[in-house]
């Protein structure tokens, strides 16, 4: 129903800062790649106790993406570094809650 009063389990966190790095370089010190950091942290709290626990708590994924003259292009490779990232965090949470949370139910 999405009421956290009704739930099971409510899942609550924050998506960390992005950090963004300059990673290869061309001979006149300009930048070919940047690597990407998507962090976020995160805790599963059970409407009952013993229910279990997320056990890790933070996320973290890296991905390289090509630098380009073109803004929008640089904009476009880095967006779609983020979308990527975006989705193996998730998977990596909905690994993390099926061990750590819904195992313990099993």
């Amino acid at each position: 129903t999405g009421d956290p009063a009704t739930a099971d389990f409510t899942l609550r966190g924050r998506v960390l800062p992005i950090r963004t790095r300059s990673r290869s370089f061309t001979g006149v010190a300009l930048a070919r790649e940047f690597s990407v950091i998507l962090r976020m942290e995160l805790r599963v709290d059970a409407a009952k106790a013993g229910q279990g626990k997320v056990a890790r708590t933070k996320f973290e994924a890296t991905d390289i993406y090509l630098a380009s003259s073109d803004s929008a292009v640089l904009r476009k490779n880095r967006q779609e570094a983020l979308r990527y990232l975006s989705g193996v965090l998730a998977r990596r949470v909905h690994d993390a809650i099926d061990r750590d949370v819904l195992g313990v139910m099993q």
